[in-house]
């Protein structure tokens, strides 16, 4: 094979890849593919499962901290709403308590 062909070839593997992890289809991982620098014997260097596993753990502990930090945010929002609202509550009664003003007998 011709270089010309070679270098198709890697652009349709990219163009794959891509299209793979855009659809859904793609979820596990795929090794990188060697450029035209990269040695061959750099080509066969495939992860262990440990290091799988431990870069999917540190992926979804990023996700897990992102969300937990959106759902507190969102709390505090909500908190600050709820306070709003009651003091807007609060000023409609002109500022009478429960009992002040309204006595029965």
């Amino acid at each position: 094979m011709s270089q010309t062909h070679i270098e198709r070839l890697q652009d349709q593997f990219t163009l794959t890849i891509h299209t793979l992890s855009q659809s859904g289809v793609g979820a596990l991982p795929l090794l990188p593919i060697p450029g035209p620098s990269t040695s061959m014997s750099a080509v066969h260097q495939t992860p262990s499962e440990d290091d799988l596993l431990s870069s999917i753990t540190k992926g979804l502990q990023i996700l897990y901290d992102r969300v937990q930090k959106s759902q507190e945010n969102a709390a505090v929002v909500g908190n600050l709403l709820g306070s709003e609202k009651d003091k807007e509550a609060a000023g409609h009664l002109g500022g009478l308590t429960t009992g002040d003003g309204l006595r029965k007998g």
